[in-house]
């Protein structure tokens, strides 16, 4: 997820907003795999609706990485779909 947000915002971008998920919602990078919703709204809260781009480049991202194929999809909901691929990736 840290590549995604590098690759959107460059490296200041990806600490910022590391920065405000970890002071503002007390949710540390690693707990972010474990947290998927919360992740989601606090991008939302940072991007508005923008979040939604960013989101899709973090799931299409992680399908990579493990070898999977991601479909895109306008009402996709990003933690479902993060915990889908993170199970199909550890089978």
């Amino acid at each position: 997820m840290c590549c995604a947000l590098k690759e959107i915002l460059g490296e200041r971008g990806k600490r910022v907003v590391f920065y405000h998920i970890e002071s503002r919602h007390a949710l540390s990078v690693e707990e972010i795999v474990r947290n998927p919703r919360e992740f989601a709204d606090a991008l939302e809260m940072i991007f508005g609706v923008g979040a939604r781009v960013i989101e899709e480049s973090i799931l299409k991202n992680v399908y990579r990485d493990l070898g999977l194929s991601y479909e895109e999809d306008k009402d996709f909901d990003f933690a479902e779909c993060l915990r889908e691929a993170l199970a199909k990736g550890m089978v």
